[in-house]
C-alpha cells in the first residue's frame, strides 16, 4: 500500500510488514492469532487496540481505519 506511508495516518501509525513464516510475532500482544492475510493490526505499546482482516477496497479500508483511530484517539500509537 504505497500511499499509506505518505499520509498523516501513515506517519502516526506506521505500517510494518511481518512474515508469519516463523509463526506469530513474539514481541507484541495480540487479541487473536493472525490467520488471514492481509491483516492490519493497530498497536499501542505493542498491544493490539484494533484490527482489520482482509481488504475489500480503499474506501472500506480507510473508513474502518479512521473509525478505529477515532475510537482510540486518547491511546493513538
Amino acid at each position: 500500500m504505497p500511499i499509506y506511508g505518505k499520509t498523516s495516518v501513515g506517519s502516526e501509525a506506521p505500517l510494518v510488514k511481518v512474515s508469519l513464516d516463523d509463526g506469530q510475532p513474539k514481541n507484541v500482544s495480540l487479541d487473536l492469532p493472525v490467520r488471514f492475510t492481509p491483516t492490519f493490526v493497530l498497536l499501542k505499546d505493542r498491544k493490539e487496540i484494533g484490527r482489520i482482516t482482509g481488504y475489500m477496497n480503499d474506501a472500506t479500508f480507510w473508513g474502518i481505519l479512521d473509525k478505529m483511530l477515532a475510537e482510540h484517539k486518547d491511546t493513538r500509537p
